[in-house]
């Protein structure tokens, strides 16, 4: 079995930063822009054995938002990221470097 590993297996956690600024400075409505980058530890099997190694991200996305009332905020946003895991023991699977679209939808109470 060298080599292999359990499809689905990897698992992890991380953690995320990401800020929303509005560049027309009307928050919380209007165009918003939204990086993000997160870190953090991931576990999968590899050749049978479980293994640990680093998991990260990097994205961004753009969108609007619009308040409801005076209190009521909705958001919406299309954007790109890419994630990453490197996990000990080889460079196949269960490891991997993949980008993906992103859409963003939110709903909350602003005050």
């Amino acid at each position: 079995m060298s080599g292999t590993a359990n499809k689905g297996d990897l698992s992890g956690l991380a953690l995320r930063a990401r800020v929303f600024f509005y560049p027309s400075l009307h928050a919380p409505t209007g165009l918003w822009l939204s990086p993000f980058a997160q870190g953090g530890v991931g576990q999968a099997t590899r050749d049978g054995v479980k293994r640990t190694g680093s998991i990260w991200a990097v994205g961004a996305s753009a969108g609007w938002a619009w308040l409801i009332g005076s209190s009521v905020h909705i958001a919406l946003g299309l954007g790109g990221q890419y994630h990453s895991a490197q996990i000990a023991g080889g460079n196949g699977a269960p490891s991997f470097g993949r980008f993906y679209p992103t859409l963003d939808a939110s709903a909350g109470w602003a005050f």
